[in-house]
C-alpha cells in the first residue's frame, strides 16, 4: 500500500481533508488547514 512508503510531515497551509459518506460516496464536509486557525470548514 502506498501509505506505507510515504514520509510523515507536518500539516501545511492549504492541506485539505474531505469526509465522505461510506454508503453514498458523496462528500459530507470539507476542511482546509490554516496555520493560524487550524482546521476550518470549507464549503
Amino acid at each position: 500500500m502506498p501509505e506505507y512508503y510515504q514520509q510523515t510531515r507536518e500539516f501545511s497551509k492549504g492541506d485539505l481533508l474531505r469526509v465522505i459518506d461510506s454508503q453514498t460516496g458523496t462528500p459530507v464536509i470539507n476542511f482546509k488547514f490554516s496555520k493560524t486557525f487550524g482546521w476550518i470548514t470549507k464549503d
